[in-house]
Order: C-alpha cells, then sequence, then structure tokens
C-alpha cells in the first residue's frame, strides 16, 4: 500500500466494502490475520469483533460466538492458523504480509471449503518480517517474492513453492476449473472494489459514520456500536479508471515490479 495509507484504515475500508456482499448466508465469516498481538488487538477494537491469540483470556469466549455466528468477524494471530474448519469462511484478509508462504496457505485454507468461494486480501505494507531461525521452514523468501510480484498470476509462485511446479489460471482453466486470480481476473467487481479501497482511502475517513457492524452485539465491554452510514454507495459500480490509476501509483512505487 502507498505509504501514506494507514494499513488498519484499508483493512477496515476491504471490510466494509466485501462483507455486505460475502458474508450474506446466515453462516457466513471472516477471517483477519495479524502479524502479531498489538495488531490483533488494534483491529477488533476498531471493528468491534471477535479476536484470538495465545495471552487472551477470553479467546475461547471469542472463539464462541464466531463459530456460533454471533459474530461475523475475528481477528487473530497465527493461532487460527490451523484447526478451523467452518464451512463458510468467505472472506479472509491479512493485515500486513504473511511471515510466510507456508502461514500464508494454512490461513487461506480456512476458506473454500465444500466448494464455496472464498477471497482471500493481503493488505501488504511492504514490511518483510522474518524469523531467522524459521525463514526456510516457513519459506519466507517465496512469500516475499510473491508480494513482490504483483503483475503475474498470482498462483505461479504458490504452485512452485507447494508443488515445485509452476501453474497458471491459465493452465487450471485448460482444465476446466475456471476460478481466476485476482490478476487474472480484472474486471471481478470483488477485485474492482478492492482496489478502489485504496484509491479512495484517502477521501473517506474509515473512523466516521460508524465501523461495518453485522447485528452483532458488542464483546467484553467494547464500545456499543455506531449507526452505520453508508459512505461507501461508490465502491458498488466498479470505475476502471480508478482501477488504472491504481495500478499505475502502484507501479511508481514498485519499478522493480513491473520487469
Amino acid at each position: 500500500i502507498p505509504n501514506s495509507l494507514d494499513i488498519y484504515d484499508i483493512v477496515l475500508f476491504i471490510h466494509k466494502t466485501l462483507a455486505p456482499r460475502l458474508l450474506r448466508h446466515e453462516n457466513s465469516k471472516a477471517m483477519i490475520f495479524c502479524r502479531g498481538t498489538p495488531e490483533v488487538d488494534r483491529i477488533s477494537e476498531r471493528l468491534e469483533c471477535a479476536k484470538h491469540y495465545a495471552q487472551y483470556d477470553f479467546k475461547d469466549d471469542d472463539l464462541a460466538l464466531w463459530t456460533k455466528g454471533v459474530c461475523k468477524t475475528i481477528a487473530s494471530s497465527s493461532t487460527l492458523l490451523q484447526g478451523i474448519d467452518e464451512d463458510y469462511v468467505n472472506l479472509i484478509i491479512f493485515l500486513g504480509r504473511p511471515w510466510g508462504m507456508m502461514d500464508f496457505i494454512q490461513g487461506c485454507g480456512r476458506g473454500g471449503r465444500k466448494k464455496h468461494t472464498s477471497h482471500v486480501v493481503v493488505v501488504d505494507d511492504g514490511k518483510m518480517p522474518w524469523v531467522k531461525e524459521l525463514q526456510e521452514e516457513k519459506c519466507t523468501a517465496q512469500m516475499n517474492e510473491w508480494c513482490s510480484n504483483p503483475k503475474q498470476c498470482l498462483r505461479k509462485i504458490i504452485s512452485k513453492t507447494m508443488d515445485n511446479q509452476e501453474i497458471t489460471c491459465e493452465d487450471l482453466a485448460r482444465d476446466g476449473m475456471v476460478e481466476l486470480c485476482g490478476f487474472c481476473n480484472k474486471l471481478d467487481d470483488v477485485e474492482v472494489s478492492i482496489k478502489q479501497c485504496f484509491t479512495n482511502a484517502l477521501d473517506v475517513n474509515a473512523s466516521q459514520g460508524g465501523l461495518l457492524q453485522l447485528d452483532q452485539e458488542p464483546i467484553h465491554g467494547q464500545a456499543e456500536k455506531n449507526e452505520e452510514e453508508d459512505l461507501f454507495q461508490h465502491f458498488a459500480t466498479p470505475d476502471l479508471n480508478m482501477v488504472s490509476k491504481f495500478e499505475e501509483d502502484y507501479l511508481e512505487q514498485h519499478p522493480a515490479s513491473s520487469s
């Protein structure tokens, strides 16, 4: 994301924009993965959603609220990257670059159950986190390569890392599997809306007008929900000029990725 934008505002914009369309089913859910507990606390407070990490005293209570559908969204550290088998996790957001490709794949695996499409968004702040002792195990270099090369099929580096074979959406389309990634399907309304979140984030204050609430009660003394205002109507209709502007701005800040 551009340096002038706050990563938390971007995540709020994306959640605000996509949740109404992706979480319509009564059992549908969203997950937001963060690199550390401070990030979990902050995004949970701003979204007034459930949260989960090892040291959180109410983690089991919050997880129960989320699995039962009382709270549609849960923010988590790496604690929920594995072991969650909910059928309708339709939206997954990574706040910041994941620690490695393995964490990314495991997090993505929380969605897409029972052939339900799950949309995964990585809000990349350009920071390259790594733990020296774990970088090979977590495939940190591959994750950094994936985030640094947005102008190619998103499956390419993932398949090379996991299967030692590069597979693209074009390859899958020939085999009758036509679910395209965000790069290969630029006109997908969800993909366009995500990009518009970036281009509009400077003009709309995500902390005003109420954050997205999905008929859920505040948990553990968090602030009571504000009345929602429809500040995001302009995201409903894709604006391809804005998408082009986003891509131009991105390439200006990431010149190496255009090669």
